[in-house]
């Protein structure tokens, strides 16, 4: 289990942080009272650099920063974690698959990682892109 040193702060400092990175930021581990940290709201809107070494690093309810940056779609190119999983039992590449438009890299070969309910990647984006097509006719959507 990863353990990191965490600075507790309120969550308008996590944001104003996040949204005024500057060359050589290195205090992403800085976290709301809510369990946010400055990189997890930096995904919202920065490609964090592919050696970032805190991809694990989860809020309270084990929500990872790779997770973040997969559902904002701002894993940096060449990103291969996939398989990382926090608390919530989702890897990366399940979160990924149905994120927005519901992205994986086209070289992308991991369709066999399973979350803690056992869908693998592949089910799970399967059903994920039904249920675009479905919303897209105007159809209700499909729970997972």
């Amino acid at each position: 289990m990863n353990t990191y040193k965490i600075t507790i702060v309120d969550h308008e400092i996590v944001y104003a942080i996040a949204n005024n990175l500057y060359e050589g930021f290195n205090s992403w581990k800085i976290m709301s009272m809510r369990g946010w940290s400055v990189a997890h709201e930096a995904t919202k809107t920065t490609v964090l650099p592919l050696d970032f070494e805190l991809w694990a690093l989860g809020n309270r309810e084990g929500w990872l920063v790779a997770h973040e940056a997969a559902r904002n779609n701002t894993l940096p190119s060449g990103f291969n974690q996939w398989g990382l999983m926090g608390r919530v039992g989702l890897s990366v590449a399940h979160v990924a698959a149905t994120s927005g438009s519901g992205y994986l890299p086209a070289d992308f070969d991991q369709w066999e990682l399973t979350n803690k309910r056992g869908l693998s990647v592949k089910d799970v984006h399967e059903k994920y892109q039904k249920e675009l097509a479905q919303r897209e006719e105007g159809y209700e959507s499909i729970p997972f």
